[in-house]
């Protein structure tokens, strides 16, 4: 992932995480289609809250 972390003046980041995030998505769609089948699978997969454990049986 090509990542420009520079600091403006009033120190804010100059690119957010979503940002980041389309500007990397707009790259592997045009320039590299192998990678498409990892993205999807990252973006199709489900993950757990934050501080929650990685797997959780759910049952009903």
């Amino acid at each position: 992932m090509r990542r420009n972390r520079s600091v403006l003046a009033h120190g804010r980041k100059a690119m957010s995480v979503v940002r980041y995030g389309s500007e990397e998505l707009r790259h592997v769609l045009r320039w590299v289609p192998k990678r498409i089948s990892e993205i999807l699978h990252v973006l199709i997969c489900p993950f757990p809250a934050l501080g929650q454990p990685e797997t959780e049986v759910v049952s009903y």
